[in-house]
């Protein structure tokens, strides 16, 4: 599965909260996560994460929870 633009443009104007709760509650198979938009997608969120203290992530993780 290819990246189009829009796609990676979207991707990039995520917020990290957004990428996590995409990350816990897409389903199975959400073409966020396979091919070469999934590999995008994983590496954005992962820049994002590092740019957050500790604390942040934290906080964000649990305001996304788990529960649907």
């Amino acid at each position: 599965m290819s990246l189009s633009e829009e796609e990676r443009k979207n991707i990039l104007g995520m917020s990290y909260y957004d990428m996590l709760k995409k990350w816990r509650f897409c389903p199975i198979g959400s073409g966020y996560f396979s091919g070469e938009k999934g590999t995008f997608f994983r590496r954005t969120m992962e820049e994002k994460k590092e740019k957050l203290s500790l604390e942040e992530q934290v906080r964000i993780s649990k305001k996304v929870g788990w529960d649907v």
